[in-house]
């Protein structure tokens, strides 16, 4: 279904609303020209939403005022304390006032909803007057029929994006806004539900979100069912009616995420376009739009963060993707300096005969708490996996039937155990030692190695997975017992072959995988029957028109550790040496 057809059945949703239920038939029937599916489309909302919003919740009171929800509020009119300057708005909802309260002498935004909506009304009421954050409308007072608001100055990020995207910037802050908003409202219980452009207002001070008029809490067990919301941005689980949590509002949250980098709606049930976006902000997104709840973003705190990271970091994210003009030009002066200095040297090194200094080898010992089993002989944990940055270890250890990651900063004196991850073998680590990659239970996942629920990236066949690396350039590739090395994407995505077995040679078994530092080429070990025929080899991850793989050195016969080393030059150098032990 396109945007556009989205976007019609939502304003014939809203029209149809705001007239009598009998006069709704007779306006569709005119409004839709005969479209059969596109009447049905609106009939059907309407027909689960009438259900749930059209009963009272508590009656006005009673020779007070008069009724606000028939009659629209004159100017200078009072409403209790409060009196009307001008009206701001109004909607198939109700309508919303600009007011001096006369007792604190401020200004003041009054919604007043239709009597048809008073259970939305007494909703909203409930939600907001349990959260208190920077980037929510805070509820000051409420009445019989009515919210008494923080008055929010700017535009609603709606009016915005008709004038075409936000930069990138602008996108990452207020994208980390929002979902630190969502992220304090989830911490209570409570879905917004709605998360759309027209709920959020742009202001001097960042981002308001506004309208939980149909958010659900904990207490509201009468609004699990139905559908409920703007169609436009609804999640597949909302749009089928079944239960909403707060993955519900991440869906929201990546479809307006996208809009405003893009200017443009995404298409339902299809992946976005997020070709020319930076790859960071494009996987985030695309995470967030994930079909099935478990495979997107658990927590908007986890978001909030990436967003902040991504914004802090976008300098060098442009130089590693690519950058300006001006940035190549500079890198590319850059290494024209180095060139010249590293001549220099060498020339002055020849001259002075000096004989190179050995490189020096600096060991480290990290001991393991006694009560934990790093498992047997076969190596099925896998070795110890030390971040790129240096800072950290992760081990797959465990004193019960199952194993867990345990993380130990080497700035602490003591591992961690990473919650989530029971059954994890054979970690290994991202380039930027953000993240970790394991095996658990048949399935390929990853962590943040500041915590969080781990994402599975793909399944595996459990018992035979045989090591991991992680290349700068998002790819993951991993060893299968009997099968050969696979690669996939480190957001997730279907797993491809990249070299098989060769039976000539008796090969059962490809593992030890190691990136060089084009993020292409990488090289393994091979093991086969014949220990004397097993070797290392030399490939590269494409797998179509690919070049024969090169034997860099034969066994002699005993197992081998293969280790890469990158010096201060940049020059990759490969050492293999013997080893009488398990491969690792």
């Amino acid at each position: 279904m396109t945007p556009e057809r989205w976007q019609r059945i939502e304003e014939l949703y809203h029209s149809a609303l705001e007239r009598d239920p009998g006069q709704r038939s007779a306006f569709l029937g005119g409004a839709c020209q005969g479209d059969e599916d596109l009447r049905r489309e609106v009939e059907s909302l309407l027909a689960q939403t009438s259900s749930l919003l059209n009963r009272p919740a508590w009656p006005a009171a009673s020779g007070s005022i008069e009724d606000p929800t028939l009659t629209a509020l004159a100017v200078g009119s009072q409403l209790g304390p409060y009196k009307i300057e001008s009206a701001l708005g109004s909607g198939g909802m109700g309508k919303v006032y600009r007011a001096r309260d006369t007792r604190l002498n401020r200004s003041v935004a009054i919604k007043v909803l239709s009597r048809q909506f008073t259970d939305r009304f007494e909703r909203e009421a409930r939600s907001i007057a349990a959260l208190n954050h920077p980037h929510i409308c805070t509820l000051h007072d409420v009445g019989p029929n009515y919210l008494v608001m923080e008055l929010v100055e700017g535009e609603t990020l709606a009016d915005r994006l008709k004038k075409g995207p936000l930069a990138m910037a602008q996108t990452l802050q207020c994208g980390a806004q929002i979902a630190d908003a969502l992220a304090a409202a989830h911490a209570k219980g409570i879905v917004h539900r709605d998360l759309k452009p027209g709920n959020i207002m742009l202001t001097r001070s960042g981002v308001k979100v506004l309208d939980f008029g149909l958010a659900k809490s904990p207490q509201d067990e009468t609004v699990t069912q139905g559908v409920m919301g703007t169609p436009a941005y609804m999640a597949p689980e909302q749009r089928e009616g079944r239960e909403c949590d707060a993955r519900t509002d991440i869906y929201a949250l990546g479809l307006v995420l996208y809009e405003m980098a893009t200017g443009k709606r995404a298409l339902q049930d299809a992946s976005p376009q997020l070709h020319g976006l930076p790859a960071l902000f494009a996987h985030v997104v695309e995470v967030c739009l994930a079909g099935d709840p478990e495979d997107r973003w658990q927590s908007t705190r986890d978001i909030t963060q990436e967003l902040n990271w991504i914004g802090t970091d976008k300098p060098a994210e442009d130089e590693r993707r690519g950058g300006t003009d001006r940035r190549r030009m500079l890198v590319f002066a850059a290494i024209a300096g180095v060139l010249l200095l590293m001549a220099l040297v060498m020339v002055v090194h020849f001259l002075q005969r000096r004989t190179p200094n050995a490189i020096p080898i600096v060991r480290l010992a990290i001991p393991l708490p006694g009560e934990y089993n790093l498992g047997d002989s076969s190596g099925g944990l896998g070795p110890p996996a030390i971040s790129p940055d240096g800072k950290m270890v992760a081990v797959a250890a465990g004193s019960g039937s199952k194993p867990y990651l345990w993380l130990r900063r080497l700035d602490s004196d003591k591992f961690e155990r990473l919650a989530g991850t029971e059954g994890a073998l054979q970690p290994f680590s991202s380039p930027d030692s953000r993240q970790i990659g394991f095996f658990a239970d048949g399935k390929l996942k990853k962590l943040f190695a500041t915590g969080g629920n781990p994402q599975t990236l793909c399944a595996v066949l459990a018992g035979a997975e045989r090591d991991g690396t992680w290349s700068t350039s998002g790819t993951i590739l991993y060893g299968i017992n009997y099968e050969g090395l696979y690669r996939v994407d480190d957001r997730g995505g279907q797993p491809a072959l990249v070299a098989g077995l060769d039976q000539s040679l008796g090969e059962n078994s490809l593992r030890n995988p190691a990136f060089l530092a084009d993020a292409k080429r990488f090289i393994y070990f091979s093991r086969t029957r014949d220990q004397e025929k097993g070797g290392v080899y030399l490939d590269d991850v494409a797998t179509k028109r690919k070049k024969p793989r090169k034997k860099l050195l034969i066994s002699d016969g005993t197992s081998l550790w293969v280790e890469i080393r990158l010096p201060a030059t940049s020059i990759c150098s490969l050492l293999v040496t013997a080893s009488s032990g398990r491969n690792v």
